[in-house]
């Protein structure tokens, strides 16, 4: 699936998972927001970051597209779905180091 937009560096691009019978169309409490689990799903990786005293030797990257992640509270940039014609929904874009844990 093309996106177009691709991340650069050791951004990544995430669909944010919620729990859709928790919370589909209900307001969140905060003390709900702190106990639930920030994960997404991986949809697209850049190349990653450069190695440091290197132009061109890139870091490899701990994450692919597909993978089921999780990801650090309060992390991240939300992308408008406007910023691309292909995606419908707004995505979140990190740093690879904001990803805690992938799901196996």
């Amino acid at each position: 699936m093309s996106l177009g937009v691709r991340p650069i560096h050791d951004q990544v691009f995430l669909r944010q998972r919620f729990d859709q019978e928790k919370y589909n169309g209900i307001l969140i409490r905060p003390e709900e927001f702190r106990l639930r689990t920030f994960e997404g799903d991986v949809l697209a990786v850049g190349p990653g970051k450069l190695r440091k005293g290197s132009d061109s030797e890139r870091l490899p990257m701990d994450v692919k597209v597909g993978d089921r992640v999780i990801y650090a509270k309060y992390k991240g940039s939300n992308v408008d779905a406007a910023a691309s014609k292909t995606v419908k929904e707004d995505l979140l874009v990190v740093h690879e180091d904001d990803i805690l844990a992938v799901y196996e």
